[in-house]
């Protein structure tokens, strides 16, 4: 778990590595189950608080991943390392994917280090 800015939440979040993300979709998933068995047995649509239902499945083990308190964020399964990108080298926030060339936070064009195609093969 890293400390690196979410730009959805708009602040540094704790991001999950690998391991820990799969722990905490294994909560999500059973979370969803029980809202989907609560749905075939009521024979009813989704609801507002089936959302609830879910993070309160999956608060639990976020928690004791993280170390935090309070209210897990909406966005949980998107607060995972391998997808964000490194830190931007102006700002310092996390860039939004790994790939991204340019940081929407500050404007700064990312130091890619890549060859132009034209001194490529001389």
């Amino acid at each position: 778990m890293k400390l690196a800015w979410c730009w959805r939440c708009k602040a540094k979040v704790p991001m999950l590595d690998e391991q820990e993300f799969a722990l905490v979709e294994d909560a999500y998933r059973e979370g969803t189950f029980k809202v989907k068995l609560a749905r075939r047995l009521d024979d009813r649509s989704l609801r507002e608080e089936d959302e609830a239902t879910i993070l309160g499945t999956v608060a639990p083990r976020y928690h004791q991943i993280t170390g935090s308190s309070g209210e897990v964020p909406r966005d949980v399964l998107k607060h995972r390392l391998s997808l964000v990108g490194p830190a931007c080298e102006s700002c310092g926030k996390e860039l939004r994917t790994p790939l991204a060339k340019k940081c929407v936070e500050c404007g700064h064009v990312r130091d890619s280090g890549i060859l132009e195609s034209s001194t490529v093969g001389t």
